[in-house]
């Protein structure tokens, strides 16, 4: 749904079917600022190790790795909502979870286009995957992605023009290939 509506709305269809599920909307709440902080730390956490990578530059590195440790803890303020539980274990398994499911989500867009992995690729990609946490978007984020995934390669010295055909075709799939899950989950919460 936040692919398709404008502005972030299709966002509220989580506490629509949290509250279908029988979670309270305090809790549904919580949870749902919690994934979205550490959604956008691990992407920030791969960022800065990758521009490491890049640059060669260590302090980049432990930043990196202070991020992800950081991303541990936002646990304790969240906590706060009624209902919530989140501890240690919890916390290293979803920052975990996120880190891993942005790394997934590339290979497996260069291994569908056959495409040479490269760490400029990588960060042009986090640039567009950066886009998608940003509390505003237009009609399915187009545009948007597109440059924030060009603007790093640009800035490293690529083509902009062909980071731009490269972010469409990439977006274009995240796009269809959620569109795909969201029928099916929507499907099984229906039929439940």
């Amino acid at each position: 749904m936040n692919n398709l509506l404008p502005a972030r709305t299709g966002e509220l269809s989580w506490f629509y079917y949290s509250k279908r599920l029988g979670v309270s909307l305090q809790k549904s709440v919580g949870i749902f600022l919690w994934g979205r902080i550490l959604d956008l730390i691990a992407l920030f956490v791969l960022l800065t190790f990758f521009y490491a990578l890049h640059r060669g530059d260590s302090r980049f590195y432990i930043l990196s790795l202070f991020l992800f440790f950081l991303s541990l803890f936002i646990h304790i303020p969240v906590s706060k909502f009624k209902n919530f539980k989140g501890d240690l274990l919890t916390s290293t398994f979803a920052s975990s979870l996120s880190v891993v499911s942005s790394l997934l989500k590339f290979l497996s867009l260069i291994l569908l286009l056959g495409l040479a992995p490269s760490v400029e690729l990588f960060l042009g990609f986090l640039g567009g995957e950066l886009s998608s946490v940003l509390p505003i978007h237009s009609f399915g984020g187009l545009g948007t992605y597109e440059l924030s995934f060009s603007l790093p390669q640009k800035l490293l010295g690529e083509s902009l023009k062909e980071g731009m055909k490269l972010a469409f075709v990439f977006h274009s799939f995240l796009l269809l290939s959620s569109a795909l899950y969201g029928l099916i989950a929507l499907y099984f919460l229906h039929k439940t």
